[in-house]
């Protein structure tokens, strides 16, 4: 983004460390934290490089509260997980479904 935009090094300069900014870009593109977007999966699947969409594509599932398992060591020990409650989501969305929710992320923004 930096290279395709010129001038947004000269917005930023005065503000932040461009440098380390771009060390710090550099270093979240390559973290095993992400959207977990579904969507996101790689055409082959097995080649993704996140193992909690690996296991939900290869269930069939949707959401990882769909699972037996859930919540899993895998969830548990994910830092993107832990930081976002994702677990604690889930499991409001197992216990009340995904419309409610929803309704309720739409009433808190």
């Amino acid at each position: 983004m930096m290279k395709e935009y010129g001038n947004f090094r000269k917005r930023l300069e005065d503000k932040v460390d461009v440098e380390n900014l771009k060390e710090g870009l550099r270093i979240l593109a390559n973290t095993p934290i992400d959207s977990g977007c579904k969507a996101d999966i790689a055409k082959n699947p097995e080649e993704d490089r996140c193992q909690i969409r690996q296991c939900c594509y290869r269930k069939g599932f949707d959401l990882c509260c769909e699972c037996s398992d859930f919540p899993c060591n895998v969830l548990k020990s994910n830092p993107g997980v832990i930081q976002f409650h994702c677990i604690e989501n889930l499991q409001e969305i197992k216990e009340k479904g995904i419309r409610y929710w929803i309704d309720k992320q739409l009433k808190t923004s």
